[in-house]
């Protein structure tokens, strides 16, 4: 969850994923800032460093 939202990094990612721009996301979530987008992917990132990655085609 992002801190102070009931907003998660899934939900984050999914709009992003689906085409969303940062300044889309915090229009449509005011409670949002653009370094809360931000920080999200950047969580992400990192959880997923370590990780081994599939392609998926």
């Amino acid at each position: 969850m992002i801190d102070g939202t009931r907003i998660s990094v899934e939900q984050i990612l999914g709009l992003i994923a689906n085409g969303a721009t940062e300044r889309e996301i915090t229009a449509s979530h005011p409670i949002l800032a653009i370094r809360d987008v931000r920080a999200a992917v950047a969580y992400a990132q990192q959880a997923l460093r370590d990780d081994i990655v599939v392609e998926v085609t």
